[in-house]
C-alpha cells in the first residue's frame, strides 16, 4: 500500500491555493478533485485497518490523512496575517511531528521490539553460530550474539530463508536424524527420515541427480516431481518418533542430495543461554531454538 498518496494529494492541492483560501472556479474544481481521491485512498486504508488488522486505535492515521487533503478547501480567507499563517503552522507542527516521530524509540513495555536469537550447529563443518535476523535486531540480540567474543557479520546458510547476521558460538555433540533409502518390494525408493528426540521441526531439502516422482509422504499419496539437481523442500511440524517415508518412482542406480535441518525448542546444553531480554523487547518467533543442520548423499 501506497501510504503518502493522500499526503501527496494534499500537498499538491496545497500548493495550487498557496496555501490560502483561492475561490477562482478552475483551481477550486482542482482541490477538490485532487481531495476526493485522497479520501477514497484513505478510506481503503481505514477499511484495511478495521477489518483485516482489527486495530481500530490506527484509524486516526487515515482520519488525519483526509484532513489534510480536505484542508486547502477549508482554508480561511487569503490576505493578511493570521489567516494566511494558518497553514505555514501547520506544516511546521507537521514537520515537528514527523521529527518527533523519527528521533523517539517507537518501543515500551507495552509494545515491545521483536527480536530473537538462535543456536545453529553445522555438523559437517563442525562449526556452530549465535544467529539472528537483521532487521530484528537488538541491542539485546547484538550482546548475546557477541556472548562468546566473537564478532557479528552476515552469515547466508540454506537453513534459513534470508541472510542472517551471526557470530561464532562454541559447537555442542547433538543427534542427527536417522536417514535411510532402500528400494521396496514394487521396485521404488522408500527414503526413511526419523528425527532425533525432542524435535519440534524436521526440514529436508532434496536434490536427485535424475528427475524423480515422489508419490507418497508418510500415509498420503502425491504426485510430485522432483526436478533434476534442484532442490525441493519438505517440512514437517511435530514430525512423529517412529519416522517419515518418501516413496520415490526412480530408476535404478541413481541417487540424491539431501540436506537436513532439525529444530529444537530449546536451547543447547553447555552454551551459555541469551540473558532475559529487558522491558522493551520482546523474543519472538524462532527465539531460543537450537537448529542442528547437515547433508548426505544418498544412493539405491
Amino acid at each position: 500500500m501506497f501510504w503518502p498518496a493522500p499526503l501527496l494529494l494534499g500537498a499538491l492541492a496545497a500548493t495550487v491555493s498557496a496555501l490560502a483560501a483561492d475561490r477562482r472556479p478552475g483551481r477550486l474544481a482542482a482541490m477538490t478533485l485532487l481531495a476526493a481521491a485522497a479520501i477514497g485512498w484513505a478510506g481503503v486504508h481505514a477499511h484495511l485497518i478495521a477489518i483485516v488488522a482489527g486495530l481500530p486505535p490506527l484509524l486516526v492515521v487515515p482520519l488525519f490523512m483526509a484532513a489534510l487533503s480536505v484542508w486547502p478547501l477549508a482554508q480561511p480567507a487569503a490576505g493578511a496575517p493570521p489567516e494566511r499563517l494558518t497553514g505555514r503552522a501547520l506544516l511546521l507542527a507537521g514537520a515537528a511531528l514527523a521529527l518527533v516521530i523519527r528521533l523517539d524509540a517507537p518501543w515500551s513495555a507495552r509494545h515491545p521490539q521483536p527480536s530473537f536469537v538462535a543456536y545453529q550447529l553445522d555438523q559437517d563443518a563442525g562449526r556452530a553460530w549465535r544467529v539472528t535476523h537483521p532487521q530484528l535486531r537488538s541491542a539485546w540480540s547484538d550482546a548475546a550474539l557477541r556472548a562468546d567474543g566473537g564478532p557479528i557479520a552476515p552469515f547466508r546458510h540454506w537453513a534459513w530463508d534470508h541472510e542472517m547476521a551471526a557470530a561464532p558460538a562454541p559447537p555442542t555433540p547433538a543427534a542427527a536424524p536417522q536417514l535411510t533409502i532402500a528400494r521396496n518390494l514394487a521396485g521404488q525408493v522408500a527414503l526413511t527420515a526419523i528425527p532425533p528426540p525432542g524435535a519440534r521441526v524436521l526440514t529436508l531439502q532434496l536434490a536427485p541427480e535424475t528427475a524423480v516422482r515422489l508419490t507418497q509422504v508418510g500415509a498420503a499419496p502425491t504426485e510430485v516431481t522432483l526436478p533434476a539437481r534442484r532442490w525441493t523442500q519438505l517440512r514437517w511440524s511435530a514430525p512423529p518418533a517412529e519416522g517419515l517415508r518418501l516413496i520415490l518412482d526412480a530408476p535404478p542406480g541413481g541417487g540424491l542430495q539431501l540436506r537436513w535441518a532439525a529444530e529444537f525448542d530449546r536451547w543447547p546444553a553447555g552454551v551459555a543461554a541469551p540473558p532475559k531480554p529487558p522491558p522493551r523487547v520482546m523474543a519472538t518467533g524462532r527465539s531460543g531454538a537450537t537448529v542442528i543442520t547437515g547433508a548426505r548423499r544418498l544412493t539405491w
